[in-house]
């Protein structure tokens, strides 16, 4: 049984590479995140681009089902 109130060797191991994880895509998406910014986007918009270049025929309900969100999620968006 897991011991959640003391330490523990794995869930602290887990930890480490959870937090060595969440640093590595901080470094990995901060060169393009700031592209992003210069050019006035965000990652969204990113999204946006990246599915409708593999899919050029693609309508706007079929990109909503493709990103799996809202209609909402991508009206801003998409009236950029």
């Amino acid at each position: 049984m897991v011991d959640i109130y003391g330490p523990n060797d794995e869930i602290a191991s887990l930890d480490l590479a959870l937090e060595a994880m969440y640093y590595g895509y901080q470094r990995m998406t901060a060169e393009p995140d700031a592209r992003l910014r210069e050019l006035g986007l965000a990652r969204v918009h990113h999204r946006i681009v990246y599915f409708l270049a593999r899919t050029p025929d693609c309508s706007v309900g079929g990109l909503i089902n493709r990103m799996r969100v809202t209609k909402q999620y991508l009206n801003a968006p998409l009236r950029r």
